[in-house]
């Protein structure tokens, strides 16, 4: 499981055939959202927890290290496209980039 910074969220891979039935996918390809916090931008976008990102910015995302990758490529402050499945069906929502935490020391 991963912490997107600028998403707010906890996400992680879609693993195994039991949880592609139970979602409604018709393959393991996809990044499931885990926790989606209120006020973060994940939630801003209407992102909820078991919602799978199966596309961003246009571009099929297979997994975890692909998402992150494709929003690292993204400008701060752009927003993304992004394709979900929820309740076995696909939505289109839209997220805003933010800016990336800081680790200043303290």
């Amino acid at each position: 499981m991963a912490e997107v910074d600028w998403l707010g969220a906890r996400i992680k891979n879609v693993v195994g055939m039991g949880e592609m039935s139970a979602l409604g996918l018709p393959s393991k390809a996809g990044v499931m959202i885990v926790t989606a916090p209120p006020g973060s931008a994940a939630a801003k976008a209407g992102l909820r927890a078991r919602d799978v990102i199966v596309k961003l910015g246009g571009k099929a995302v297979s997994e975890r290290d692909e998402f992150l990758r494709r929003h690292e490529a993204a400008a701060a402050g752009s927003t993304l496209p992004v394709v979900i499945v929820r309740d076995q069906n696909e939505q289109t929502l839209s997220i805003q980039r933010g800016a990336e935490k800081k680790n200043d020391g303290q």
